[in-house]
């Protein structure tokens, strides 16, 4: 049995829907794997583009399906899915040893 591209089957699989998509790759509607949105990740096997996840500092555009940056001085976790989940920054600006300013 020969996989579809950026899918992968245990040895000795007989059939295509025992293909799974390699990481970074989800099932799309039919059935074939596509590429998971720039800046996100997934897991083998992953069947909706629901299971990619955003990186960190970024959150997945549900609508537009595409991993959009936090804004400006704000971060969030990876995995988030609204621009809610971007927090500010919790950095505390740098002060000079020596007192000055």
């Amino acid at each position: 049995l020969k996989c579809p591209p950026t899918s992968c089957s245990h040895v000795g699989s007989t059939k295509l829907d025992q293909c799974r998509c390699l990481e970074g790759f989800y099932m799309g509607p039919d059935n074939l794997c596509q590429a998971c949105p720039a800046q996100s990740c997934s897991n083998y096997g992953s069947t909706d583009i629901s299971e990619c996840r955003c990186d960190a500092g970024y959150f997945l555009d549900g609508g537009a399906a595409v991993c959009q940056m936090c804004p400006e001085n704000s971060t969030a976790s990876q995995g988030s899915t609204e621009e809610t989940d971007c927090t500010p920054n919790t950095c505390a600006p740098a002060v000079p040893e020596n007192g000055e300013s």
